[in-house]
């Protein structure tokens, strides 16, 4: 092994490969629960249905829109999730992969058009037109 400090968890006492074990298992849900927080804004700002013309050009108008928009609370998550939007209709292909891949939309069946699929050929139909 290197000399870089790293001690295996194998050669390491049982109470700290427990302890270390702990660590990551608590690190873990904490990932996971943020995960999903953002998976429920996302899903909470597609379905209230912006608009195409009412998209946030920037973080005050972002905050403004959200703050209208019936979101309770208007915090950093809400504003980021928002940015993404704006800026996946605005047609940046990884604010779009980014959102499908939170919503895990991303192993949906062909045959089967899934919410985001259908809100995203709505939204290019409106700016197309």
């Amino acid at each position: 092994m290197k000399e870089n400090g790293l001690i295996p968890v194998t050669k390491r006492t049982k109470d700290e490969a427990r302890e270390i074990s702990k660590r990551g298992g608590i690190a873990s849900g904490r990932s996971r629960r943020l995960k999903r927080s953002m998976r429920e804004t996302a899903m909470t700002l597609l379905e209230e249905g912006i608009k195409p013309d009412k998209l946030p050009k920037n973080l005050k108008e972002i905050a403004l829109l959200a703050s209208k928009d019936k979101c309770k609370k208007v915090d950093w998550q809400v504003m980021m999730m928002m940015g993404q939007l704006a800026n996946a209709a605005s047609g940046n292909p990884r604010s779009a992969k980014f959102i499908i891949d939170l919503l895990g939309e991303a192993t949906a069946q062909d045959e089967e058009l899934s919410k985001v699929d259908k809100m995203l050929i709505q939204l290019d139909e409106v700016m197309n037109c």
